[in-house]
């Protein structure tokens, strides 16, 4: 009974010694794994959207209804958004095209469209299907130009989307 008595005492003490490495190695790494994580939460923070790629872009995404976003442009302004659509206007010298957004699969001026700010990129054309990441920015108003106005650009009173391009990718270039 002495012999049993002496193995339980040590099993007792052997699994108390691993409670105890266990409570004091497990309490280190927690705090150096708290410090990195917070680390590395801060440099993803400190990038900005235009320097993050399609999959960091991809976590801050807002989901969106084209209506909704029409009406409520205040609670999605700043916000991502992941758009598709084909280009059916571009405007170079302003820095900006138009974007069908319309999910029929052709567009035209009554469809729903934004005003997509490019990011540099001045090769897009009209008819090229895009898809990516955009922030939201306000509404612009859309401006006509034809026989009636003699060739003025001249405000029509109705308003789209206007968003920035972070990240879009062409489809059919």
């Amino acid at each position: 009974m002495g012999k049993l008595k002496k193995v339980g005492i040590g099993f007792g003490i052997v699994i108390l010694s691993f409670f105890v490495l266990a409570a004091i190695g497990g309490s280190v790494p927690d705090t150096e794994k708290s410090e990195s994580k917070s680390t590395v939460l801060d440099k993803f923070k400190a990038k900005s959207h235009e320097e993050m790629n399609s999959s960091e872009l991809s976590l801050f995404v807002v989901q969106h209804d084209f209506k909704d976003l029409m009406r409520n442009i205040d609670d999605y302004s700043g916000k991502i958004i992941f758009v598709e659509g084909v280009v059916t206007n571009v405007q170079r010298d302003i820095g900006l095209l138009n974007l069908c957004v319309d999910k029929k699969g052709y567009c035209s001026l009554s469809d729903d469209f934004m005003f997509v700010e490019v990011n540099g990129i001045n090769n897009w054309l009209e008819d090229d299907k895009l898809s990516g990441y955009v922030k939201v920015q306000d509404l612009g108003e859309v401006f006509h130009s034809n026989m009636f106005t003699g060739g003025e650009m001249v405000g029509s009173g109705d308003y789209v989307p206007q968003v920035k391009e972070l990240r879009l990718t062409c489809s059919n270039c």
